[in-house]
Formats: C-alpha cells, structure tokens, sequence
C-alpha cells in the first residue's frame, strides 16, 4: 500500500488515467469530482471512492481541494468491489490530521 497526499488548485482535474492497483481517493479538504466509466462523483470530506484496477478515471476539483490516496496492490483488493464504489469515512478526531 502507498499513501498519496496532494493538493488540487481549483478548476484543474489530472488527465484521464488507469493504472495497475486499486486507488481509495478522499477529500481531507474541499470537495473532488471523480469521473469513471462515464459516472461522475462529488467527494466530500465525508466520503471516499474506491477505483478497483484498470479503470480509467480522472480526478478534479472545482474550488480546489487537499486530498489523500491509497494504493492498493491488485492482490490485496481480492473480494472487494469490482465497480467504483463511492462509501462514508468518518472524520478525523479533533487536532489530528488524516
């Protein structure tokens, strides 16, 4: 697994890609725009969407947004969903950081 800590400026989206692992994409601030298999998702801070292997998919933000990833081995996501999947995260605890 490899975390990603990145910062999106507003009205900017990365090009559309795939890659060979799973991807977990929150928002700790703002708000992202997922968009996969013609589907277009608002992430807020309290949500998450999980981008199973292979998908191409773009990541965006209209205000602008700090975001995390999680990258996860194709071999490690074995049972879990095979279509995007957007689901609730609960929000830090006060004075800590995601």
């Amino acid at each position: 697994m490899t975390v990603r800590a990145q910062s999106i400026p507003a009205r900017h989206s990365f090009s559309e890609h795939s890659h060979p692992w799973h991807q977990v994409v929150y928002a700790i601030s703002g708000v992202l725009t997922v968009t996969v298999e013609g589907q277009s998702f608002a992430i807020s801070t309290e949500q998450a969407v999980w981008l199973p292997t292979g998908l191409r998919h773009r990541v965006g933000s209209l205000l602008g947004a700090e975001f995390r990833s999680l990258w996860i081995a194709e071999e490690a996501g074995e049972g879990l969903p095979t279509n995007p999947t957007v689901f609730s995260v609960s929000p830090p605890a006060a004075g800590a950081d995601r």
